[in-house]
């Protein structure tokens, strides 16, 4: 290990010199013997004995040394004071390195990342560049790069990054070997695109990191209409050339024509966008708005129809409106127009299983899960979603596999550590859990830090939890900061979840209470989560059965984890009825038992006739 990158910071341990956002440090060796053990053990807390033991190896002075060394590089690394980005103190426990890592071989000429071997048939496409004069062409960049992304997909030989994770480059000046070595790929594409007066103008290349070299570059000119047909003509350029490198071979189509109408695109890519970002009181809804608009325009779109049947479903979880309940009809109608156009459609499908969890059908939201990963190998958001459905029903570990299978191709998507956290918590592992969800938080997914908040307070945190949702607050998504945006209800939140004071936990069950029995306010992930835990597993059942929100698998995999609060809700003399009601237990009787429930020795645990344990 020469080189590894923590965050934005390079460390090389050749040199011993630590550069970053923070400028440029030259660091003593024991120091980073200290950098080298948090590594080595990244998202596991460390005690400061241990690394007392393994760096310097006395008993007296030790501490000092050790502090010094941990305030060295915190600085080095760009943390402020009170702001721990890199390096996280646990208290009375040790510390915890929490950033994103790469390690890097070599330094010198180009290097390449070894913290997982780089396969030569690996592959990412860079958000193309805006060379417009209008800023409003974005959409014709963004999209010309999202549907490459989608063609060379396609192909199951090739190991493509994802979407998240490639978008994460646009708009910023980064060195594509450093962009290689956290995507950890062997090949980039990139390219630009300019639009003027109805004309098209797009230039790409293809270049192999290991020596630079570029594979291939071509312009294209063409007409605005004709962009469907010139994405087609690029892909197959691109595929045509990797197949000289590559045992590829190439299909005869491999761009999706999605539009005869270039005002619909244009709308669609615009929505589409926004529908990614989700997070934000005016996202959605202004996504919604574009989506609407190319339906408008090309009814027969059905990728459209698809994106608009998703937004509409996941509004309520990311805006607050009173409207929540024409969203989720909006999206059932969406949905029958795009089954009717393509009913293959995968974003489809996966709205279908997020409705079926919605109306309490786990079974089937888990066959439809199933049945679109088996039609759409690799898809993203199927996996992930098929995943978090095995979560909700308790198979944990049959989650990590299916998950795990295609995590490389995503290293910047914070939905992955969103998952891994939610399987170590409810495997009983809360410091790793931790580590996970403190990463997805790193990546921008402002749900994780309530995660990480409440999982602090296991380890007997309170009020460092308090004081992490005080420091972050900006950083929650815009739900959670609307819940908690009154001072008194933070308090009083503060009181109930954290400090557990029981007056405070009355009158927050109230609250809660309140707000179910009120139709205009829409069930959403931290209002069914409040009654868990305020412990009050009948008034939890109650809103999932009455009330369920978009996230409504999210909310079930709680009660899965290894604490008395979730526990009372398994033991409760309505959980079995209730886990028949929504269809766990067929799901199980399918995908399998998960180890707190088993069915009665000679039966398969119809009519409740199972047993559930602590």
């Amino acid at each position: 290990m020469k080189q590894v990158r923590i965050g934005n910071a390079l460390v090389n341990f050749d040199s011993l010199v630590i550069e970053g956002d923070a400028g440029r440090y030259s660091v003593e060796p024991k120091v980073l013997e200290v950098l080298k053990a948090l590594i080595h053990r990244q998202g596991e807390v460390i005690s400061r004995d241990d690394l007392i033991d393994n760096v310097w190896g006395v008993g007296f002075g030790g501490d000092e040394r050790l502090s010094r060394a941990i305030s060295l590089l915190r600085k080095a690394l760009g943390d402020r004071r009170g702001d721990h980005q890199h390096i996280e103190t646990i208290s009375k426990r040790g510390y915890r390195l929490i950033a994103t890592i790469a390690i890097v071989e070599g330094s010198v000429g180009p290097a390449h990342v070894s913290s997982c071997n780089v396969s030569p048939l690996s592959i990412a496409v860079l958000p193309f560049a805006n060379l417009s004069a209008d800023p409003d062409q974005e959409h014709l960049a963004d999209g010309m790069t999202e549907e490459l992304l989608n063609a060379l997909a396609k192909l199951p030989e090739l190991q493509v990054t994802g979407r998240t994770s490639s978008f994460a480059f646009k708009g910023r000046d980064t060195d594509i070997q450093e962009i290689a070595q956290t995507l950890n790929v062997a090949h980039i594409i990139e390219g630009s695109v300019r639009c003027d007066h109805g004309k098209l103008r797009i230039t790409a290349q293809l270049v192999k990191i290991e020596d630079g070299f570029q594979l291939w570059s071509e312009t294209f000119d063409e007409n605005l209409e004709d962009i469907f047909d010139l994405q087609e003509r690029i892909a197959r350029s691109i595929l045509t050339q990797l197949s000289q490198v590559m045992d590829i071979e190439v299909p005869p189509s491999v761009a999706q024509h999605l539009t005869r109408n270039p005002k619909a695109y244009a709308a669609f890519v615009q929505g589409r966008e926004l529908y990614h970002k989700r997070n934000g009181q005016q996202t959605l809804p202004t996504a919604i708005s574009h989506l609407e608009k190319a339906v408008e325009l090309d009814p027969e779109f059905a990728d459209a129809w698809a994106a608009l049947a998703m937004a509409h479903f996941v509004l309520p979880e990311y805006s607050k409106t009173a409207r929540w309940a024409q969203h989720m009809a909006a999206s059932r109608e969406a949905l029958s127009k795009v089954e009717q156009l393509d009913s293959s459609n995968s974003l489809a499908k996966l709205t279908k299983a997020y409705i079926y969890e919605h109306d309490l059908r786990f079974d089937e939201a888990a066959m439809i899960s199933e049945q679109a990963l088996q039609e759409h190998p690799g898809d993203a958001e199927t996996e992930v979603h098929f995943a978090f459905t095995l979560m909700a029903i308790g198979l944990h570990e049959q989650a990590e596999k299916l998950i795990r299978n295609t995590m490389p191709q995503h290293p910047l998507s914070p939905i992955y550590p969103v998952l891994l956290g939610g399987i170590k918590r409810a495997l009983g592992d809360i410091e790793r859990a931790i580590g996970y969800y403190q990463q997805a938080f790193n990546l921008g997914h402002g749900a994780a830090g309530i995660a990480v908040a409440t999982l602090k307070m296991r380890t007997e945190q309170s009020e460092e939890s308090v004081e992490f949702i005080k420091k972050h607050f900006g950083g929650l998504d815009a739900m959670d900061q609307a819940t908690l945006g009154s001072p008194i209800i933070r308090h009083l939140v503060f009181g109930a979840f954290f400090r557990k004071k029981r007056s405070y936990r009355w009158i927050v069950k109230k609250m809660l209470e309140s707000r179910f029995n009120d139709p205009q306010r829409q069930a959403t992930t931290t209002s069914i989560g409040g009654f868990l835990l305020v412990d009050d597993p009948a008034l939890w059942m109650k809103n999932i059965l009455e009330k369920p929100n978009p996230y409504v698998a999210y909310s079930l995999s709680r009660i899965w984890d290894p604490i008395e609060e979730c526990a009372n809700v398994r033991l409760h003399k309505d959980f079995p009825a209730f886990a028949a009601r929504i269809g766990l237990v067929r799901a199980w009787q399918r995908y399998g038992w998960p180890p707190l429930v088993q069915p009665n020795p000679g039966t398969d645990g119809s009519n409740l006739r199972f047993s559930v344990t602590r």
